[in-house]
């Protein structure tokens, strides 16, 4: 069984590489178990998202104070839900 650490290591590496078989099972039967590491996952594909969004539309993170206060909201809006669940 892995420990926290060994999963929050595997959950950013699976970000950018595929895992083995063995790692990928060890690493969701750790996460059936803890909220903690699950809720680090969601956090860390956020992220990943955000990352992936800049780099298609660099402007839209880069120049924000440009946005209107609706989306402005919209994005907080976001962040919170993606941070409490």
């Amino acid at each position: 069984m892995y420990t926290c650490k060994q999963v929050t290591g595997l959950i950013s590496q699976s970000l950018d590489h595929k895992l083995s078989f063995r790692q990928k099972i060890g690493m969701y039967l750790h996460l059936s178990m803890c909220k903690l590491c699950s809720r680090h996952k969601k956090q860390m594909a956020f992220l990943k998202q955000l990352l992936d969004l800049n780099k298609k539309q660099p402007d839209t993170i880069h120049h924000s104070m440009n946005l209107s206060e609706t989306k402005k909201e919209e994005i907080k809006r976001c962040i919170r839900e993606h941070t409490h669940s």
